[in-house]
């Protein structure tokens, strides 16, 4: 499931992946994202957005 943390464990030469005990606290890298999740402005297309995060150069 996303954004489930998970602890591995070795037992018997197999890794085993099961659900952690305790949930981890989020980072302030997390809580950042979280509140930008959702605020981008739908009206550019994924060119645009591409234009805008890349080094083009308009020649």
């Amino acid at each position: 499931m996303p954004q489930t943390d998970v602890d591995f464990t070795e037992r018997d030469g197999m890794v085993i992946l099961a659900p952690a005990a305790t949930a981890s606290k989020p980072d302030r890298a997390d809580q950042l994202l979280e509140r930008l999740r959702g605020s981008a402005q739908k009206s550019l297309t994924t060119d645009e957005i591409m234009h805008l995060t890349r080094a083009y150069d308009d020649d």
